[in-house]
């Protein structure tokens, strides 16, 4: 009976001792805020809040619908950054660029935009704490006054390569819209035909209307962001109203290929003209881009004429034009027919 009590009480200081060697003060640790760490992919932010903290990176774009957020200082989007209606407070950097329709920004010390920055009806604070490498580019309606887009004129590059390099790239982009309008052209021959009738009949209602259209468009589109419950809506907008600018652009280059077919007099099949127009007219225009401003008025210029046409010709599916009543003539009957000239369809039919 002795020995079993002595058994039991040398089991137990045994565990006793070995419990307290196993246990050890706690150790005061400094606290850890967030944890660094990279984000793959690109970040979608709806009506929320997000926060790209110092030493983390984001590998992707940041696109902010109608949300708040902020980059700070030692943080990284190697991406674009993209605002609908949303606001960003930037202290980090930025390796391409923002783009920011109804949007507010706001810059603090050691922010660094790699790209460029362009803007619609957006406001911006603080841009001289911040380095921008690339251009600003300002798209802004006032009442009364229209703030044109900041073009920089550079007329000797100081890096050839650099300046190489963006030839190419804006040859390789216009060539690319000629492709899409020779298969837009290819798809839809008779809307295009209209809408570059449109332009030629209405010239100037088809400029008042468009460059009208892009004086309310951002206004309205920011009206309707702010309400985030509207948000579809103004991506649907925004994606009408981009339509419409293509629409618009492919039909200029089209009515420009039918001028050169009558000046080579011949006929080009509506893709091979809408094709070559395009390419020529964006090859003129990026030629006439190192006049100061000039390039840039008359693409806005272009812009609104296209964008009209679309808008008078419900997207190419009627022609538009106005036919004013020809006076009575005396003792007659009232004539309000005019002499409009017959639309390419029209002869087309009276060929056959």
């Amino acid at each position: 009976m002795k020995t079993k009590h002595t058994t039991f009480w040398l089991i137990s200081v045994i565990s006793l001792v070995l419990l307290l060697g196993s246990w050890h003060p706690a150790i005061a640790k400094p606290s850890v805020s967030f944890i660094s760490q990279t984000y793959s992919g690109d970040r979608l932010v709806i009506g929320e809040t997000f926060t790209l903290h110092s030493g983390e990176t984001l590998a992707g774009d940041l696109i902010i619908i109608g949300g708040t957020a902020e980059v700070q200082k030692g943080a990284t989007v190697n991406g674009d950054v993209d605002l609908l209606g949303g606001s960003l407070k930037l202290a980090g950097e930025i390796v391409a660029s923002i783009n920011a329709v109804g949007a507010t920004i706001e810059f603090e010390d050691g922010a660094l935009i790699r790209g460029d920055i362009h803007t619609v009806a957006s406001s911006i604070s603080g841009l001289e704490k911040a380095t921008l490498m690339g251009s600003l580019n300002t798209f802004s309606p006032s009442i009364g006054v229209w703030r044109t887009p900041v073009f920089r004129w550079q007329p000797i590059p100081t890096e050839p390569f650099n300046f190489l390099q963006r030839a190419f790239l804006n040859l390789l982009r216009t060539v690319a819209v000629a492709i899409l309008a020779l298969l837009i052209a290819l798809i839809l021959p008779v809307p295009l035909d209209r809408i570059s009738q449109t332009l030629t009949h209405e010239p100037f209602l088809s400029g008042g209307l468009g460059l009208l259209t892009l004086l309310v468009m951002p206004a309205v589109i920011v009206i309707l962001l702010i309400t985030i419950i509207l948000i579809p809506v103004a991506l649907a907008g925004l994606m009408i109203l981009a339509l419409a600018l293509l629409l618009g652009w492919v039909a200029v280059g089209y009515e420009i290929g039918n001028r050169m077919a009558d000046l080579f007099k011949s006929i080009w099949s509506p893709p091979l003209a809408a094709g070559i127009g395009t390419l020529i007219l964006g090859f003129v225009l990026y030629l006439l881009g190192y006049i100061p401003c000039l390039g840039g008025i008359l693409s806005f210029l272009i812009g609104c004429w296209g964008l009209g046409a679309v808008l008078l010709s419900r997207f190419g599916t009627q022609v538009f034009r106005t036919i004013p009543p020809t006076p009575p003539t005396a003792g007659g009957p009232e004539i309000t027919s005019s002499l409009v000239p017959p639309s390419r369809e029209e002869n087309a039919e009276g060929e056959n």
